[in-house]
Protein backbone atom coordinates (compact mmCIF):
# COMPACT_ATOMS: atom_id res chain seq x y z
CA UNK A 1 0.00 0.00 0.00
CA UNK A 2 1.09 3.43 -0.47
CA UNK A 3 0.34 5.86 2.17
CA UNK A 4 0.42 9.56 1.48
CA UNK A 5 0.21 11.60 4.63
CA UNK A 6 -1.49 14.86 3.76
CA UNK A 7 -1.61 16.33 7.52
CA UNK A 8 -0.16 14.90 10.57
CA UNK A 9 -1.19 18.07 13.08
CA UNK A 10 -3.33 17.91 15.41
CA UNK A 11 -6.35 20.49 16.40
CA UNK A 12 -3.86 23.02 17.54
CA UNK A 13 -0.75 22.11 15.66
CA UNK A 14 0.87 25.32 14.58
CA UNK A 15 3.92 23.68 12.48
CA UNK A 16 1.85 20.58 11.08
CA UNK A 17 -1.46 20.20 8.66
CA UNK A 18 -4.44 18.84 10.19
CA UNK A 19 -5.12 14.87 10.05
CA UNK A 20 -5.72 13.07 6.40
CA UNK A 21 -3.95 10.13 4.49
CA UNK A 22 -4.32 8.82 1.33
CA UNK A 23 -4.36 5.70 0.62
CA UNK A 24 -2.97 4.40 -3.20
CA UNK A 25 -4.46 7.65 -4.33
CA UNK A 26 -8.02 6.26 -4.26
CA UNK A 27 -8.96 6.26 0.01
CA UNK A 28 -9.21 9.12 2.05
CA UNK A 29 -8.55 8.14 5.73
CA UNK A 30 -10.35 11.26 7.40
CA UNK A 31 -9.85 14.50 5.90
CA UNK A 32 -8.25 17.49 7.59
CA UNK A 33 -7.63 20.70 5.95
CA UNK A 34 -6.17 22.11 3.50
CA UNK A 35 -7.62 18.67 1.87
CA UNK A 36 -7.47 19.44 -1.53
CA UNK A 37 -4.99 22.08 -1.78
CA UNK A 38 -2.40 19.53 -0.10
CA UNK A 39 -3.53 16.25 -2.75
CA UNK A 40 -2.68 18.85 -5.58
CA UNK A 41 1.06 19.18 -3.81
CA UNK A 42 0.84 15.88 -2.92
CA UNK A 43 0.20 15.05 -7.31
CA UNK A 44 -2.94 13.10 -6.61
CA UNK A 45 -5.74 13.72 -8.80
CA UNK A 46 -8.64 14.72 -6.28
CA UNK A 47 -11.08 12.56 -8.38
CA UNK A 48 -8.80 10.13 -8.18
CA UNK A 49 -10.54 9.87 -4.54
CA UNK A 50 -13.65 7.55 -4.19
CA UNK A 51 -13.78 6.29 -0.71
CA UNK A 52 -13.70 8.51 2.46
CA UNK A 53 -13.09 6.74 5.87
CA UNK A 54 -14.23 9.08 8.84
CA UNK A 55 -12.97 8.42 12.01
CA UNK A 56 -15.35 11.19 13.78
CA UNK A 57 -16.49 14.33 13.30
CA UNK A 58 -13.98 16.89 15.27
CA UNK A 59 -13.03 19.66 12.93
CA UNK A 60 -9.20 19.01 12.98
CA UNK A 61 -10.58 15.43 10.90
CA UNK A 62 -13.38 16.55 8.56
CA UNK A 63 -13.40 20.57 7.87
CA UNK A 64 -11.02 19.66 4.76
CA UNK A 65 -14.25 18.18 3.20
CA UNK A 66 -16.20 21.95 2.74
CA UNK A 67 -13.86 22.74 -0.38
CA UNK A 68 -13.22 19.28 -1.37
CA UNK A 69 -16.81 18.05 -1.85
CA UNK A 70 -17.96 21.56 -3.29
CA UNK A 71 -15.32 21.14 -6.08
CA UNK A 72 -16.72 17.73 -6.98
CA UNK A 73 -20.06 19.18 -6.94
CA UNK A 74 -19.82 21.84 -9.17
CA UNK A 75 -17.46 19.77 -11.75
CA UNK A 76 -19.87 17.38 -11.29
CA UNK A 77 -17.38 14.81 -10.61
CA UNK A 78 -17.07 10.86 -9.84
CA UNK A 79 -19.35 9.34 -6.83
CA UNK A 80 -18.09 9.55 -3.86
CA UNK A 81 -18.67 6.30 -0.78
CA UNK A 82 -18.29 8.40 2.84
CA UNK A 83 -18.00 5.89 5.54
CA UNK A 84 -18.54 7.09 9.12
CA UNK A 85 -19.88 6.37 12.77
CA UNK A 86 -23.32 7.36 13.54
CA UNK A 87 -24.15 10.92 12.77
CA UNK A 88 -21.52 11.75 10.51
CA UNK A 89 -23.78 12.15 7.54
CA UNK A 90 -25.82 15.30 9.53
CA UNK A 91 -23.24 16.69 10.43
CA UNK A 92 -21.44 16.65 7.51
CA UNK A 93 -24.77 18.01 5.60
CA UNK A 94 -24.79 21.00 8.46
CA UNK A 95 -21.07 22.13 8.06
CA UNK A 96 -21.30 22.23 4.07
CA UNK A 97 -25.19 24.00 4.19
CA UNK A 98 -23.14 26.55 7.03
CA UNK A 99 -20.69 26.95 3.89
CA UNK A 100 -22.81 27.23 0.91
CA UNK A 101 -26.13 27.00 1.75
CA UNK A 102 -28.92 24.67 1.58
CA UNK A 103 -28.53 24.05 -1.65
CA UNK A 104 -25.16 22.60 -1.28
CA UNK A 105 -25.53 19.41 -3.16
CA UNK A 106 -26.44 20.43 -6.41
CA UNK A 107 -25.14 24.54 -6.64
CA UNK A 108 -24.78 25.69 -10.37
CA UNK A 109 -25.39 22.50 -12.98
CA UNK A 110 -23.34 20.57 -10.77
CA UNK A 111 -24.05 17.90 -8.40
CA UNK A 112 -22.52 14.15 -7.93
CA UNK A 113 -23.31 10.88 -6.10
CA UNK A 114 -22.37 10.82 -2.67
CA UNK A 115 -23.12 7.34 -0.78
CA UNK A 116 -23.21 7.43 3.56
CA UNK A 117 -22.46 4.27 4.65
CA UNK A 118 -22.73 4.37 8.57
CA UNK A 119 -21.18 0.84 10.01
CA UNK A 120 -21.42 -1.01 13.31
CA UNK A 121 -18.19 -2.53 14.72
CA UNK A 122 -17.33 -5.71 13.25
CA UNK A 123 -19.14 -4.94 9.85
CA UNK A 124 -17.30 -5.03 6.78
CA UNK A 125 -17.85 -3.30 3.40
CA UNK A 126 -16.33 -3.92 0.18
CA UNK A 127 -14.83 -0.58 -1.93
CA UNK A 128 -12.36 -0.25 -4.16
CA UNK A 129 -10.81 -3.70 -3.94
CA UNK A 130 -10.12 -3.15 -0.09
CA UNK A 131 -12.19 -5.14 2.55
CA UNK A 132 -12.98 -2.39 5.38
CA UNK A 133 -13.53 -3.71 8.51
CA UNK A 134 -15.02 -0.90 11.21
CA UNK A 135 -13.25 -1.08 14.89
CA UNK A 136 -14.71 0.74 18.10
CA UNK A 137 -12.97 3.32 19.45
CA UNK A 138 -12.91 5.06 22.58
CA UNK A 139 -12.36 8.65 21.77
CA UNK A 140 -13.18 10.50 24.67
CA UNK A 141 -13.54 7.71 27.33
CA UNK A 142 -16.45 8.74 29.46
CA UNK A 143 -14.26 12.25 30.47
CA UNK A 144 -16.64 14.55 27.51
CA UNK A 145 -19.81 14.29 25.83
CA UNK A 146 -19.74 10.57 24.12
CA UNK A 147 -18.10 11.58 20.22
CA UNK A 148 -18.82 8.57 18.27
CA UNK A 149 -15.46 7.17 17.10
CA UNK A 150 -13.89 4.17 14.89
CA UNK A 151 -10.85 2.72 13.63
CA UNK A 152 -10.81 0.65 10.67
CA UNK A 153 -8.92 -2.46 8.99
CA UNK A 154 -8.16 -2.08 5.27
CA UNK A 155 -7.47 -5.90 3.41
CA UNK A 156 -6.35 -5.18 0.09
CA UNK A 157 -5.44 -9.50 -0.01
CA UNK A 158 -1.81 -8.63 0.87
CA UNK A 159 -1.72 -7.23 3.71
CA UNK A 160 -3.70 -5.35 6.75
CA UNK A 161 -3.46 -1.78 7.52
CA UNK A 162 -5.08 -0.56 10.47
CA UNK A 163 -5.93 3.28 11.77
CA UNK A 164 -6.97 3.95 15.06
CA UNK A 165 -8.02 7.80 14.11
CA UNK A 166 -8.07 9.48 17.72
CA UNK A 167 -7.81 7.39 20.84
CA UNK A 168 -8.14 7.33 24.36
CA UNK A 169 -6.15 4.70 25.96
CA UNK A 170 -7.63 2.03 26.39
CA UNK A 171 -7.79 -2.45 24.88
CA UNK A 172 -9.51 -1.03 21.70
CA UNK A 173 -6.02 0.01 20.97
CA UNK A 174 -4.57 -3.54 21.59
CA UNK A 175 -7.40 -4.92 19.84
CA UNK A 176 -7.13 -3.35 16.28
CA UNK A 177 -2.83 -3.44 16.32
CA UNK A 178 -3.56 -7.21 16.88
CA UNK A 179 -5.10 -7.71 13.57
CA UNK A 180 -3.06 -5.63 11.65
CA UNK A 181 0.61 -5.80 9.85
CA UNK A 182 1.29 -2.01 10.13
CA UNK A 183 -1.40 0.75 11.68
CA UNK A 184 -1.25 4.46 11.60
CA UNK A 185 -1.76 5.40 15.07
CA UNK A 186 -1.76 8.73 16.85
CA UNK A 187 0.46 9.65 18.86
CA UNK A 188 -0.65 13.60 20.66
CA UNK A 189 2.41 14.76 22.71
CA UNK A 190 3.96 13.98 26.19
CA UNK A 191 1.10 14.48 27.94
CA UNK A 192 -2.27 14.91 25.93
CA UNK A 193 -4.78 14.25 28.86
CA UNK A 194 -7.10 11.47 28.88
CA UNK A 195 -8.26 11.56 24.97
CA UNK A 196 -5.18 10.96 23.50
CA UNK A 197 -2.50 8.62 23.52
CA UNK A 198 1.17 10.00 24.99
CA UNK A 199 4.34 9.51 23.72
CA UNK A 200 4.62 7.18 26.88
CA UNK A 201 1.76 4.97 25.75
CA UNK A 202 2.63 4.77 22.38
CA UNK A 203 6.33 3.08 23.63
CA UNK A 204 4.13 0.59 25.38
CA UNK A 205 1.82 -0.19 22.47
CA UNK A 206 5.18 -0.89 20.15
CA UNK A 207 6.77 -3.15 23.14
CA UNK A 208 3.58 -5.21 23.17
CA UNK A 209 3.20 -5.53 19.74
CA UNK A 210 6.65 -6.01 18.17
CA UNK A 211 5.48 -7.59 14.81
CA UNK A 212 3.04 -4.71 13.88
CA UNK A 213 4.84 -2.03 12.38
CA UNK A 214 3.54 1.79 13.55
CA UNK A 215 3.25 5.10 12.00
CA UNK A 216 3.07 7.38 13.91
CA UNK A 217 0.92 10.72 13.00
CA UNK A 218 -1.55 13.33 14.73
CA UNK A 219 1.75 15.22 16.69
CA UNK A 220 0.90 18.25 18.90
CA UNK A 221 4.05 18.46 19.98
CA UNK A 222 7.96 17.61 18.73
CA UNK A 223 7.62 14.26 17.55
CA UNK A 224 9.02 11.93 19.80
CA UNK A 225 11.86 8.67 19.07
CA UNK A 226 9.90 5.48 19.59
CA UNK A 227 11.73 2.48 18.81
CA UNK A 228 9.56 0.20 16.40
CA UNK A 229 8.20 2.66 15.16
CA UNK A 230 8.22 5.58 11.80
CA UNK A 231 7.02 9.03 12.46
CA UNK A 232 4.96 10.52 9.67
CA UNK A 233 5.86 14.15 8.25
CA UNK A 234 3.26 16.10 5.85
CA UNK A 235 3.23 15.47 2.37
CA UNK A 236 5.50 12.34 2.85
CA UNK A 237 5.07 9.10 1.20
CA UNK A 238 5.59 5.74 2.73
CA UNK A 239 5.31 2.26 0.83
CA UNK A 240 4.12 -0.33 3.18
CA UNK A 241 3.93 -4.36 2.60
CA UNK A 242 3.50 -7.11 4.72
CA UNK A 243 6.97 -7.96 6.91
CA UNK A 244 8.53 -4.05 5.84
CA UNK A 245 8.32 -3.26 9.26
Amino acid sequence: MRLTFLGTGGATARGRFNSAVAVDERLLLDAGAPLLVNLSRAGIDPDGIRCLLLSHCHGDHFVGLGTFLIDRVLARGPSLMLLGPPGAEERLDTYCRALWGNGWRSMGRGGFDLKHVTIEAGERVEAEDYEIEMHEIQHDNGYYDATPSVGYVLDDGQMKLGYTGDTAPGPWVDGLLDRCDVAIIECSGPDPGPTHLSDGYVRELAGRHPTTGLILTHFGAEPPTIDGATVAEDLATIEVERGSY
